[in-house]
């Protein structure tokens, strides 16, 4: 045998011996902790923005719907022009996570609520107004599965894509 053809012999027998040793390994979910920023408005009856949302998520593409892990942290910005609505009372954000079958009722598996502003307590603003929030995704949540049965601990979904972060501006 050639010096070539012996070290080639040599490494296949080294790369085997090598694999064998490789320990075995599982899968993980990524940790990566980037995040892309998805940007919603509300036009009034003529045509201009007076409501955005701002949220961040892990979604790879702002395009896209948001995507959150169970135990994840959303956060973002809720901004109100003040200036183009009239008799606003109070800001507030929510997450809810549902499930529904073709011709049956959604059942609603977490609802997530944060009140961001009160009229009530701060009297009428003017202008841009924002405020910042962060809403915590829990692990698992309580769930009956018909009503007013006895309400089970189910984790959540591992991934939630397509969630619709709701956000209300209460007016009089």
């Amino acid at each position: 045998m050639d010096k070539r053809a012996e070290a080639q012999a040599t490494a296949v027998e080294n790369r085997n011996d090598s694999d064998a040793e490789l320990p075995g390994y599982t899968r993980t979910a990524s940790t990566s902790t980037s995040t892309e920023e998805h940007v919603y408005k509300l036009d009034d009856s003529k045509g201009r923005p007076w409501i955005w949302l701002h949220v961040k998520s892990r979604a790879r593409d702002k395009k896209t719907w948001p995507l959150f892990y169970e135990r994840d942290v959303i956060q973002g910005t809720v901004e109100v022009d003040f200036d183009k609505t009239d008799g606003a009372k109070a800001v507030s954000i929510g997450v809810t996570g549902g499930v529904t079958a073709v011709g049956q009722e959604e059942l609603n598996f977490l609802n997530i609520s944060k009140d961001l502003w009160d009229g009530k307590l701060s009297g009428k603003p003017k202008g841009k107004l924002s405020w910042p929030f962060s809403i915590s995704l829990p692990g698992e949540t309580n769930v009956a599965d018909r009503p007013k049965a006895r309400a089970d601990p189910y984790r959540l979904p591992p991934t939630f894509t397509g969630i619709v972060t709701s956000f209300e501006l209460q007016r009089s």
